[in-house]
């Protein structure tokens, strides 16, 4: 069976609402668990994908508790004890960039049951992007304009003495 998504006013990194999931039939929000994925498709194809990994107060990050992949790119906490506090909760960003690809889905995997199987998670301030292919518009070279001011001015030149020469 697979997970209902639900949006719980907890607060998160954003400071309003965060995703978990349902339980009792959608009765209550719960939290992601070790051991449980989701997968996250966009509208269209993107470049860099990033996202909050929310645990409680009382409980840290070990290694690979969560990791997130796309495309031939994959990335998690390879050390433990790497949360941060944003905004008053525990939260780890995991974010990808990647130049030389799209995608249109992402995953996110928490880790693997075991002895810590009772950690929940909740994700907050979900970001992806398109990169834009196309390069920044360049400025022109004080060269270029030097030559284009010289130019100008041999064109003045020409015309104020055409005009003495009639």
């Amino acid at each position: 069976m697979g997970l209902e998504l639900a949006v719980d006013n907890a607060g998160g990194t954003s400071g309003v609402n965060v995703l978990g999931t349902t339980q009792n039939s959608g009765a209550t929000v719960s939290q992601f668990a070790l051991g449980e994925s989701i997968d996250i498709s966009f509208s269209q194809a993107s470049s860099a994908f990033g996202i909050y990994i929310i645990v409680g107060s009382n409980f840290d990050f070990f290694a690979n508790d969560a990791t997130t992949s796309f495309a031939n790119a994959s990335l998690s906490n390879p050390l433990g004890d790497v949360g941060t506090i944003v905004n008053g909760v525990n939260a780890l960003f995991l974010g990808i960039v990647d130049d030389t690809t799209t995608f249109t889905s992402a995953e996110i995997q928490f880790g693997t049951s075991g002895t810590f199987g009772a950690v929940l998670f909740e994700l907050d301030d979900l970001r992806f992007t398109t990169l834009s292919s196309e390069p920044p518009p360049q400025a022109p070279e004080p060269t270029t304009l030097a030559l284009m001011g010289l130019g100008l001015a041999g064109i003045g030149y020409r015309r104020h003495h055409s005009k003495n020469a009639a």
